[in-house]
């Protein structure tokens, strides 16, 4: 529950960065908590179903592969840019 209480306190934040309506917002943090409530069931079940190490390390390789992915994506993004970068002060 301190996610969800951490996304009520950032709310006014989050409406004026996106400038989006407070009717608006208030889908969003309802789909999140909706959202963040089912995975916590799934968790559970799962945990119950494989057991509470094996769901652990389901959840810990997930995360892992999540991070790398986006972690990847970035760098791919970067890498162009950082090489002008880097050939520029070369010629210099």
């Amino acid at each position: 529950m301190f996610d969800v209480a951490v996304v009520n306190v950032a709310f006014p934040d989050i409406l004026s960065d996106f400038e989006i309506t407070s009717a608006d917002g208030s889908w969003m943090v309802s789909l999140y908590d909706i959202l963040f409530g089912s995975l916590l069931v799934v968790a559970g079940k799962t945990a119950d179903s494989v057991g509470r190490r094996k769901a652990l390390r389901i959840g810990q390789d997930s995360a892992t592969s999540c991070i790398l992915t986006a972690w990847h994506t970035v760098m791919a993004d970067l890498e162009p840019l950082m090489h002008r970068c880097f050939t520029c002060r070369r010629s210099r």
